[in-house]
């Protein structure tokens, strides 16, 4: 009783989480779609993958890591771990509920640390559940995704960690420490823009700290941290600072960015006015499912009735008391909240031109196009922070008059209780994202595990640039067979890292849009594609079924040789191609090839491949031939084209400049068409 006493509130805090997951998991299901890293699929290929992964293999035609992907490590170890306890189609629910457990405690832990211990204990166990049940944690949790659920979890105990060293006189073990949580914590850097928003707001926190204890000591201990944390990170950092260097400008060329980018900013801008801040309403807020039916209406109508918005206000005016009482760590924190407040109210007066000044930068307008997603876990916290402390002015004040009688804390853990009502509803994870897997689809999974690992997927129908899926059967999601099967998979989802991949797409669609099997057959030829996944249970984004022409796109397979069907598993079909060259290991060796100009990233039709087979493309040696306007049809803004257009009225003018004296070529009969 007396241990029980002691840890009472830590056990009070995992029974309100063990409560959530039970009413919010539905059996049978297993939590797919939206972004994830789905490797509970196949939890010892995730740690191989994380492992050795410099090279992304699997990822279409293998791409150096565009994502921390080897910052999955520790997560792909628990994954398996956890394996051996849990069925498959919990491992996900157990993860992120883990996680919600874990930020919860290290709430609880951090704000004991800063004050609220022993007889103020209560209070810190409050301002924790206000965090995990903050409204910005609980749309972030809607849509799981693993490195945001590990912020959620991290967090609160690297800001513990990290002030505890700089303010005391820390030991090896506090070092050790110190070191521990930010290794285990690695996995947020998976979404490597939340490693920057990490070490944004640990710089402002020792800001805080400095002003108030200009030392060399602190100084020095803050060096020290610094490069624990870079040692800890280190074995994703150098991935990440290759791709960077090499193939940066891939993310921003990509044409899903180049949609998307601004869209989502734009989306994250309509929720950046005063009303949303004050109730933490993101983008996501307003996303909608396949049925045009909105994913959060149930939140929507909970929170719109007149008496929760009451409450809302009331928590958040609690919040905003906090900020003017002196607090532990007000400066480092204040300054925390100055971010957020810039990043997340960003349409209002002032604020929306700072931003717009920032965003004149290409690298940050890019990696924060986002807002929401990358400050609204830290605001939650922040948040919780100043709560706290404005429950204890009101506390202390009302105690006096009611002869310290606890009104104050029940009433607000009611409050915040009654403001996630739907947590305990099953609303906590959205429900559009509990789904029965169909057998086929884990029979699939099953029959490439006896099939030769160097072998490439390609998936039909590629009917759309998004790299999103939407199936009959419920899924809606960035993709997730790659996880279960250990075959490089040919996808749009990883077109924002490679332009191949995204090239690929163009090449195959005119072919099949075209109906013609002889362009189709010689994509297929020309990129290595061993097999071809048709799956007839996609729906498309736009229009109706009939968006995806399944029959024509099975006539023109059929009359191509070099492609069989070789298995079907209800809406999957599976079909074996008749590789011409010998390629081993997805190298292929060849002499005597053709040099062809100009390189070019993008096109729709290789009419240089479709004409002369492989080719190379060697700028230091002469081009044997040249096709100056091979990437004109594609439907991608190329970055950095040469070739030119121009309105002469009667007609259009194509034009491009030519690095060699075209007097010693002769030009061939017309072989491409503008």
């Amino acid at each position: 009783m007396k241990h029980f006493l002691k840890y009472k509130y830590y056990a009070l805090l995992s029974g309100v989480v063990l409560l959530i997951s039970l009413l919010n998991i539905t059996p049978q299901t297993y939590l797919l779609g939206w972004d994830n890293l789905q490797t509970d699929l196949n939890p010892l290929l995730g740690i191989k993958r994380a492992f050795f992964s410099a090279w992304q293999e699997y990822q279409s035609f293998g791409l150096p890591a565009g994502m921390g992907h080897a910052a999955d490590l520790v997560r792909a170890i628990l994954i398996y771990l956890l394996s051996f306890i849990f069925p498959q189609e919990l491992l996900r629910y157990s993860f992120h509920f883990l996680m919600i457990l874990l930020g919860a405690l290290g709430a609880f832990h951090l704000f004991r640390f800063l004050g609220f211990d022993k007889k103020k204990e209560h209070l810190a166990a409050i301002a924790s559940l206000f965090y995990i049940f903050h409204f910005s944690i609980t749309q972030m949790m809607f849509f799981p995704f693993e490195p945001f659920s590990v912020f959620v979890a991290s967090l609160p105990w690297l800001i513990w960690i990290f002030i505890k060293v700089l303010q005391t006189k820390p030991t090896n073990h506090d070092w050790l420490i110190f070191f521990s949580l930010f290794l285990l914590a690695t996995p947020l850097a998976v979404a490597q823009q939340l490693f920057v928003v990490l070490c944004l707001f640990l710089a402002l926190l020792f800001i805080g700290i400095l002003l108030k204890n200009r030392t060399f000591e602190t100084l020095k201990k803050v060096i020290i941290a610094g490069l624990l944390i870079l040692a800890a990170n280190s074995f994703w950092l150098g991935n990440q600072i290759y791709f960077l260097a090499t193939s940066g400008a891939v993310v921003r060329e990509a044409k899903i960015n180049q949609i998307a980018t601004n869209d989502v900013l734009f989306a994250n801008r309509d929720k950046g006015n005063i009303k949303d801040f004050v109730l933490s309403q993101g983008f996501f807020y307003d996303r909608v499912d396949q049925n045009e039916k909105g994913l959060f209406d149930t939140w929507k109508v909970y929170r719109g009735n007149i008496f929760i918005t009451l409450i809302l206000i009331v928590l958040f005016a609690v919040t905003v008391l906090g900020l003017f009482r002196k607090s532990a760590q007000r400066t480092g924190f204040t300054l925390m909240l100055g971010v957020t407040t810039l990043a997340l109210l960003n349409n209002i007066y002032g604020l929306y031109e700072l931003n717009a000044f920032l965003r004149e930068n290409g690298f940050i307008n890019q990696i924060f196009r986002s807002p929401f997603t990358k400050f609204s876990i830290p605001f939650a916290l922040i948040s919780a922070y100043f709560f706290l402390y404005g429950l204890e002015g009101i506390s202390k004040k009302i105690s006096i008059v009611l002869k310290k009688v606890p009104i104050v804390p029940v009433i607000m853990t009611f409050f915040i209780l009654l403001s996630t009502l739907p947590t305990f509803m099953g609303q906590n994870l959205s429900p559009a994202m509990k789904v029965n897997l169909p057998q086929e689809y884990k029979e699939v999974i099953s029959y490439f595990q006896t099939v030769d690992k160097n072998k490439r997927i390609g998936l039909l129908p590629e009917y759309t640039f998004w790299g999103w899926y939407h199936n009959r059967w419920g899924y809606d999601g960035s993709g997730f067979l790659w996880y279960g099967i250990e075959q490089p998979i040919i996808s749009r989802t990883f077109d924002v890292w490679s332009l191949t991949s995204e090239s690929y797409f163009w090449e195959l669609k005119t072919a099949l849009d075209a109906e013609d099997p002889r362009a189709l057959e010689n994509v297929i030829q020309k990129y290595n594609v061993d097999y071809l996944l048709f799956d007839t249970s996609l729906l498309p984004i736009v229009s109706n079924t009939k968006g995806i022409q399944y029959q024509s796109i099975e006539e023109t397979l059929s009359q191509i040789d070099s492609i069989s069907l070789e298995k079907e598993w209800g809406p999957l079909k599976l079909y074996s191609i008749a590789q011409e060259k010998t390629v081993k290991n997805f190298i292929s060796l060849a002499t005597s090839l053709p040099n062809i100009g100009p390189a070019i990233k993008l096109t729709n039709t290789d009419t240089a491949y479709t004409t002369h087979g492989a080719y190379q493309t060697n700028p230091n040696t002469s081009y044997d031939l040249f096709y100056p306007f091979l990437d004109l049809t594609t439907q991608t803004r190329v970055a950095n084209k040469e070739w030119l257009i121009s309105d002469t009225n009667a007609s259009f003018s194509f034009t491009r400049p030519l690095a060699f004296n075209g007097r010693d070529y002769e030009a061939e009969a017309a072989t491409e068409s503008a």
